[in-house]
């Protein structure tokens, strides 16, 4: 997909980006909570039958794509939380064409929250 073709009306979903905390618990040791670092609009869509194939051949766990506008501190760490599900960042976010205006994002789902 080329920024080129995006516009911020194709931005028709809210996600929230999160980012994983060790918190110390009662037993002295931690537990891994999310908090949500920022809030942002984005496409989101699920990949085609043709790609869920060819994903599938190579054992590739993406359900989704995800575009957002650039973000430097979005990690392959953090996750996305849209529509009640939390989706695990697959890879590296893709900066679309070099140019600092659109992230790709492919997600893999996690659980329901």
């Amino acid at each position: 997909m080329k920024c080129c073709e995006l516009t911020a009306a194709d931005l028709r979903h809210v996600v929230q980006l999160q980012r994983a905390t060790e918190t110390p618990d009662d037993q002295g040791g931690t537990v891994r909570t999310w908090s949500t670092f920022a809030s942002c609009r984005a496409k989101v869509s699920q990949i085609s039958a043709r790609e869920a194939v060819q994903l599938a051949a190579i054992r590739s766990p993406v359900v989704a794509r995800c575009v957002i506008r650039y973000r430097a501190d979005l990690t392959a760490s953090d996750c996305i939380l849209f529509n009640g599900q939390r989706f695990a960042i697959v890879g590296a976010p893709v900066d679309l064409e070099f140019r600092g205006r659109w992230l790709e994002i492919e997600l893999q789902g996690i659980a329901a929250i």
